[in-house]
């Protein structure tokens, strides 16, 4: 019989006999080897299935999270569009901005607080799907969305191929500031003494009022003061109307004036070049559209997907129909907004490429074959300022 090991204990005392130690054969090795080597692999197996299921619930969890904040970041913004302080009612202010042929005027006519861009191409309805072949902003041209009128420049170059694009404006209160009382804050003067200091840097678009006999919107001038609002000086864009063009306060102002600044907000969907991964990005018009700076507010969002609730009559507090921004006569009369999103996760999950559609507020996307996790939010929101309005 073949031996490896042939072994003999020292001798035991009155022990009349040696001892013969045999060791493990060639079988009895390979045969332990063997189970060995099951044990391993079943170890291995439940520690890639553990790493498998752990990624998909953590890429899971990370587009689930990414679209709910989106919608709550988009939500209050849309519920206050048209926002016009305490006033109350539908607020007529006098606009001192120079917008009148301007590209911007998009973002500051007082008669449009919201307003949207629809991609050519996804319209709802249509016969085949949108399929994402790039998320590189390069790749699009300004031609490539239908609304109110051409793609600012502030917008051009920013939102990546086939995602629609909205601009909300609504006002927010700054407080503990009025009109100086022993100030006159004449109509005829460029300048409007407060009681304190404002806080409004320059270029910043803002609205006085004091809800009874007037309302201005203006940008203010580089050279105002700290305790002083002023439409003179250049330097800002769009600017304010200047020389014999340049109308007189709607009113004398005083200690029940009220002093808001005037929020526009663009959002759309982006690409990060530091992550290399698209995201919901807003660029804040506030201070003008010049020198503006995209913000990524949230990671994953692919593709937005935009429709407006219009009210046909004019009259009713429901919207009476959805419709693309290419299709929206009357900006005015819009009294919801359909927000569609679609949100990949930011890392590769699961074991197959996956292709599929979705339906984003009626249009059909479809993605690039990978490996991501996707899922659609959405949310119809009402612009109840205007729902009041009509």
């Amino acid at each position: 019989m073949n031996r490896l090991v042939n072994l003999c204990l020292p001798r035991r005392r009155n022990v009349g006999r040696g001892c013969n130690s045999y060791g493990f054969s060639l079988v009895e090795l390979m045969i332990a080897m063997i189970l060995g080597l099951l044990v391993v692999a079943g170890v291995i197996q439940l520690f890639v299935g553990n790493r498998i299921t752990y990624s998909n619930n953590e890429a899971l969890a990370r587009v689930q999270e990414s679209g709910r904040f989106a919608l709550e970041i988009i939500k209050p913004f849309v519920r206050g569009v048209g926002d016009s302080g305490f006033c109350g009612g539908d607020l007529r202010p006098r606009i001192h901005l120079d917008v009148a042929g301007s590209p911007d005027l998009d973002f500051f006519n007082w008669g449009r607080p919201v307003v949207g861009w629809e991609a050519i191409g996804t319209r709802p309805g249509q016969s085949t799907p949108y399929l994402i072949t790039s998320l590189d902003p390069d790749d699009a041209s300004f031609a490539d969305w239908g609304g109110p009128g051409p793609l600012p420049p502030a917008l051009r170059g920013r939102s990546v191929p086939g995602s629609d694009i909205l601009v909300i404006r609504r006002q927010e209160l700054v407080t503990g500031v009025t009109g100086s009382s022993t100030a006159t804050n004449n109509p005829g003067q460029p300048n409007i003494v407060t009681n304190t200091g404002h806080g409004i840097a320059q270029c910043e678009i803002v609205m006085v009022t004091n809800c009874s006999t007037g309302a201005d919107i203006f940008q203010n001038g580089p050279s105002a003061q700290a305790n002083s609002l002023t439409k003179s000086g250049g330097q800002c864009s769009p600017g304010n109307l200047s020389g014999s063009a340049s109308p007189d306060w709607s009113t004398s102002y005083a200690d029940d004036m009220q002093l808001y600044r005037t929020r526009t907000l663009a959002l759309y969907v982006g690409w990060n070049e530091q992550t290399q991964q698209p995201g919901l990005f807003q660029i804040d018009l506030t201070g003008g559209s010049a020198n503006v700076i995209a913000e990524e507010l949230v990671e994953g969002v692919e593709n937005m997907q935009l429709l407006f609730g219009f009210s046909d009559d004019g009259m009713s507090l429901a919207a009476g129909a959805w419709r693309p921004a290419s299709e929206i006569p009357d900006w005015r009369q819009v009294t919801a907004v359909w927000v569609s999103m679609l949100v990949r996760s930011p890392e590769v999950a699961g074991t197959e490429p996956l292709q599929a559609t979705f339906s984003l507020a009626g249009t059909d996307v479809r993605n690039q074959e990978d490996r991501r996790f996707r899922q659609v939010f959405s949310s119809r929101i009402a612009v109840r300022n205007q729902m009041i309005k009509l």
